[in-house]
C-alpha cells in the first residue's frame, strides 16, 4: 500500500465517521456498540485474569498438600515412639490432606470451568459488535440495519470444547498425582509403623 493510498483510506474512514455523527440514529448505534464492545473486552480481561490466578491458587494447594504430606512422613519416620497400633492417626491426617486438596481442586476446577464457557460466549458477542461497528464505519450513511449479523444471546459456545477437553485432561492429570502423592504417602506411614 504507498502512502497515497493510505492517505485516501484515512480520508475515506474520516468522512465515514463525519456521516455517521450526523445522523443521529447512526450516531447513537456507533456509541452504544463501540461502548458494549469496550464493557465486554474489559470484563474478558478480568475473566482471564481470574483464570489465571485460580490455576495459581490450584498450584498453591498442591504445594500445600505436598507439604503436608511431607511433614507428616518425616514425623512418622523420625518418631521412635510410635508403633502399628499408632497407625490410625498419620493415616488419617494423610486421608484428610488428600480429600480437602481433592475437594480445593474440584471446586476451583468448577469456577474455572464456568468462567471459561462465560468467556467464549462474552467473547462471541463482543466480535459481533466488533463486526456491526466495521460494518457501520465501512458504509457510513449508506448503513442499513437490517443487513447486520444477529448478536448471539449466549447460546451454545461454539469452538472452544476443545478447550475444554486440554482442561479436563490437565484437570485429571492434577487429581491423579494428588491421589498417588496420598496414597504413596500412606502407604509409607504404613510400612514405616508396621513393618519396622
Amino acid at each position: 500500500m504507498t502512502a497515497v493510498d493510505a492517505a485516501d483510506l484515512e480520508r475515506g474512514i474520516i468522512i465515514k465517521l463525519q456521516e455517521i455523527q450526523a445522523d443521529e440514529t447512526l450516531k447513537y448505534a456507533y456509541d452504544i456498540w463501540q461502548s458494549r464492545e469496550a464493557h465486554l473486552k474489559k470484563r474478558i480481561a478480568n475473566h482471564e485474569s481470574r483464570v489465571s490466578n485460580l490455576t495459581n491458587e490450584i498450584y498453591q494447594l498442591l504445594g500445600f498438600a505436598s507439604a503436608f504430606q511431607g511433614l507428616l512422613l518425616t514425623a512418622v519416620a523420625q518418631a521412635s515412639q510410635l508403633k502399628c497400633h499408632n497407625v490410625g492417626i498419620p493415616l488419617a491426617l494423610s486421608l484428610f490432606a488428600t480429600v480437602v486438596a481433592l475437594a480445593g481442586v474440584w471446586q476451583k476446577k468448577g469456577i474455572i470451568t464456568e468462567l471459561k464457557r462465560t468467556l467464549s460466549t462474552e467473547d462471541l458477542v463482543r466480535k459481533a459488535y466488533r463486526i456491526r461497528v466495521q460494518i457501520l464505519e465501512q458504509q457510513g450513511s449508506k448503513f442499513m440495519f437490517k443487513d447486520l449479523p444477529e448478536v448471539p444471546n449466549g447460546g451454545t459456545p461454539g469452538p472452544a470444547g476443545t478447550c475444554s477437553s486440554k482442561w479436563v485432561t490437565y484437570n485429571n492429570g492434577v487429581v491423579v498425582c494428588i491421589l498417588l502423592l496420598g496414597g504413596i504417602c500412606s502407604l509409607f506411614i504404613y510400612r514405616v509403623l508396621c513393618e519396622a
